[in-house]
């Protein structure tokens, strides 16, 4: 059996930056304006929008691709 080896310290200081990362928001001490929060929604809306277009044609497409085949 080999002894572990403890971990080096620029893997412990990689991880706690990386949950530093990921935290809800960019800046906690900043708030985000309502205008901001519109513009979100709408960007988020649009491509749930796109997402949904793209497969409804997708279904159109192999309907009549398989209807002519």
């Amino acid at each position: 059996m080999s002894p572990r080896v403890p971990p080096l310290p620029a893997a412990q200081a990689g991880a706690a930056d990386a949950e530093a990362k990921f935290q809800m928001n960019r800046n906690p001490q900043q708030r985000r304006t309502p205008e901001q929060i519109r513009a979100g929604n709408k960007r988020l809306g649009l491509i749930l929008l796109v997402i949904a277009a793209v497969f409804f044609v997708g279904v159109v497409i192999k309907q009549w691709w398989l209807s002519t085949h």
